[in-house]
């Protein structure tokens, strides 16, 4: 391989490089060199994927699941569109059953939340391509044929807060109905569909003050931002009734 990819001019140079005299090959891995000399690997970069705005290498969530200890194998990647991190794990030796949640609840104390994979999916063998490496598409294709969130029940909104709060979610995704407990990034919610819905809310007045973003990626539910905004207006009945001060109408 050193002299290039048989039958293949345009990959052999754009991966084998001339430089400094030297023949370089583009391994495909970023790094970065330190003042004292040091070379620090980053990980892959075909590994590095964007979700919910944020840049993640999947290596390290890929290391976060293996140093569970009932966790022997483990491979992330993203699905659907806008992309989802979901996961794959093999059960280390000596366990027999893995429960996805179970591992994704251990993963938050590891990880921020953005980097917990929506899905953890158990199989026995992770699925190999013709040269021995992990078949990153079939491993997609299988957490894909399981589905995500399918089996869901519709919990329709409680009240008339947390219906005006699916309302504004389904004009903003496109969607007939949403249950109060679907997560907004699990049905099809990105950085900038999060960002409408906050100017939504705040436009139809919905609560007394603005909903900051990241309340809706640490509350990614109806029911939960719902219950932020009767937060606020729960705070603002507590404030003015303690308040001395007289509110004349008519006046600022």
């Amino acid at each position: 391989m050193a002299k290039g990819y048989r039958g293949d001019a345009a990959l052999t140079a754009e991966r084998f490089v001339e430089y400094g005299g030297e023949r370089w090959y583009r391994t495909g891995d970023r790094g970065r060199y330190w003042p004292d000399g040091n070379l620090e690997f980053l990980g892959r970069l075909d590994h590095q994927v964007k979700v919910r705005g944020h840049r993640i290498e999947l290596g390290e969530i890929e290391a976060a699941l293996v140093s569970l200890p009932q966790v022997g194998h483990a491979v992330a990647v993203t699905v659907g569109a806008p992309p989802t991190l979901a996961a794959a794990v093999m059960p280390a030796d000596g366990e027999e059953t893995l429960d996805g949640e179970v591992i994704r609840k251990e993963l938050q104390r590891l990880l921020p939340d953005y980097m917990v994979p929506a899905q953890v999916l158990t199989i026995e063998a992770l699925p190999l391509s013709a040269n021995g490496k992990v078949d990153r598409k079939r491993v997609a294709d299988l957490l894909v044929g399981q589905g995500i969130n399918e089996t869901a029940t519709y919990d329709p909104p409680r009240d008339r807060l947390e219906r005006q709060v699916a309302e504004i979610w389904c004009e903003v995704l496109q969607r007939e109905q949403i249950s109060r407990l679907d997560d907004f990034f699990l049905i099809g919610g990105d950085s900038l569909r999060a960002t409408q819905i906050v100017q939504l809310l705040q436009s139809r007045r919905i609560g007394p003050a603005p909903v900051p973003l990241f309340v809706l990626f640490s509350s990614p539910t109806v029911a939960a931002l719902a219950g932020h905004i009767r937060k606020q207006w729960q705070e603002l009945t507590t404030v003015t009734a303690d308040s001395d001060d007289p509110i004349e109408e008519g006046t600022l």
